[in-house]
């Protein structure tokens, strides 16, 4: 797979000339988008970093996810993303944040979700937008490459 340099050229300018920063909350991508937005040199003057809550227990320890609300809604929704990208957000002190969680396969998940399904949030300064979006007829990888790809652009539609 091939790395969205386009995109990632996008946002390297983005926060490049803001002077903002920016931090990641990933579950299904596994570290992806954290791998792409450090591509470019000079990344680390706006990434701050990110975490990898792949298992449930990480959402709950670290990004402070109530166990709760995961057995009542489920991890794949708008606000258990929402909730990631704000908890990213302010540990990290970053201005923006993007946070991603979903089924990759080749199991539904724990909620019966559909492989595929997966949510989207990202912080900005001002705002917080989350979404789901069901993606169709991929494998395991092109998921996570197909997601990472959706949520660099899903988070440059939001830059003013």
């Amino acid at each position: 797979m091939n790395v969205p340099t386009h995109l990632l050229k996008k946002i390297h300018k983005y926060f490049y000339n803001s002077k903002e920063s920016l931090s990641v909350a990933e579950s299904c991508t596994g570290g992806l988008l954290s791998f792409w937005l450090t591509e470019l040199p000079g990344s680390s003057r706006y990434f701050k970093g990110g975490i990898v809550a792949y298992q449930t227990v990480v959402k709950v320890e670290q990004l402070g996810l109530s166990s709760q609300k995961i057995k009542q809604e489920g991890l794949v929704t708008p606000n258990c993303v929402r909730y990631m990208a704000q908890s990213i957000k302010n540990q990290f002190k970053s201005d923006w944040s993007l946070s991603i969680s979903g089924v990759a396969g080749p199991s539904k998940g724990d909620r019966g979700e559909n492989v595929g399904k997966i949510a989207f949030s990202v912080c900005s300064p001002d705002t917080v937008r989350s979404l789901v979006k069901q993606f169709n007829d991929i494998n395991r990888q092109n998921l996570r490459y197909k997601a990472s790809f959706f949520a660099l652009d899903f988070l440059i539609s939001e830059f003013k």
